[in-house]
């Protein structure tokens, strides 16, 4: 989007359209705050910022539609008809990624922990070999979180539509065996100590909390 803008400044400018050039610098700001606001979204997921974005993204809207009764040359059309795509995708990626984002942090932050607290009330063993294997499972979800948020960091930073569908192919990556994961702890739950643990052959924190909740079926 950035790069557009760029080039209906230097068209503008070429033909001496000042408000096209005005609309154009104007909107361009908002591009950049867009990318600039995201990037610590997905650093420091203050919901702040989450309204800072959604404003951004309706200014930027309301000037490319200002920009559309300016337009004096064909390049400027297919620009501006370029810009109207390319916000959409960034816009749709963006919620998609962030929903995604949030998914994972409610089955951490509050499945998990209920259905590991179900366990060690219910499972045979000592209480204090149980605490230990809570804290095992916990820490591992933990690292597997960082590692997803610095992840994430790069992909704001980077700020391109590319970037942005690695990141969800990354988030869905996760949020599935993870998913899978807790639906195998409610079983366990309700003493199904048979069901199969997926995810223990990935290589990653989620084949390790994968085998941390296997440790419930002995």
């Amino acid at each position: 989007m950035i790069a557009d803008l760029h080039e209906f400044v230097k068209e503008a400018e070429a033909e001496s359209n000042d408000t096209l050039l005005t609309l154009s610098f104007e909107a361009r700001q908002h591009a950049f705050l867009i990318q600039i606001y995201t990037g610590r979204f997905l650093l420091e997921q203050k919901q702040e910022y989450g309204a800072k974005i959604s404003k951004e993204f309706e200014l930027f809207q309301n000037y490319l539609d200002r920009m559309e009764a300016h337009l004096h040359t064909e390049r400027e059309r297919e620009l501006h008809v370029e810009l109207s795509t390319l916000r959409k995708t960034y816009h749709d990626i963006y919620w998609e990624l962030r929903h995604d984002q949030e998914e994972i942090a409610r089955l951490m932050d509050e499945a998990m922990p209920r259905f590991s607290a179900i366990i060690i009330k219910n499972t045979e063993q000592p209480e204090h070999e149980a605490a230990e294997r809570e804290y095992e499972v916990r820490v591992r979800a933990l690292k597997a979180i960082a590692l997803v948020e610095a992840e994430l960091l790069i992909i704001g930073g980077i700020g391109t539509v590319i970037g942005f569908i690695i990141a969800f192919s990354i988030a869905r990556g996760i949020s599935q065996p993870v998913s899978a994961t807790t639906s195998v702890m409610d079983a366990l739950t309700h003493g199904n100590f048979s069901v199969e643990v997926p995810a223990q052959d990935r290589g990653d924190e989620i084949s390790e909390m994968a085998r941390a909740v296997q440790i419930y079926q002995r």
